[in-house]
């Protein structure tokens, strides 16, 4: 896809974008307020699907697979997001461990404090 060129209002990079959960709302938020939006997940086709998204809505958005558990996958994602869009102005980090829908009662102790 075309490099997002950087906006007047900066660059978002949203750790945890793919799909339709918060980091893609938190994404589109961005991108509505003039945001070139850095989008990073794992999951190439996700991430592609919110980029278009975005992009359909007049906003700029591009796309970087990264794994947060992997120190090496964040470090290149973020040197071909500053070379692809510009200096990161906001990062929101929505990657997380993936819980069952459960009731917080129902979760192990520790599971709650390691969250």
């Amino acid at each position: 896809m075309a490099a997002a060129a950087a906006t007047k209002a900066g660059v978002c990079a949203v750790l945890g974008a793919g799909g339709d959960g918060i980091g893609g709302h938190v994404a589109e938020r961005f991108a509505k307020a003039g945001f070139a939006v850095a989008l990073l997940g794992r999951t190439k086709e996700k991430l592609a699907a919110l980029e278009t998204k975005i992009r359909s809505s007049g906003g700029t958005a591009q796309s970087f697979v990264a794994d947060a558990a992997s120190p090496d996958s964040i470090k290149q994602a973020f040197a071909d997001i500053k070379q692809s869009v510009g200096a990161v102005d906001v990062l929101v980090y929505n990657a997380g461990p993936q819980f069952q829908r459960v009731s917080i009662l129902d979760l192990d102790p520790k599971a709650r404090r390691s969250a």
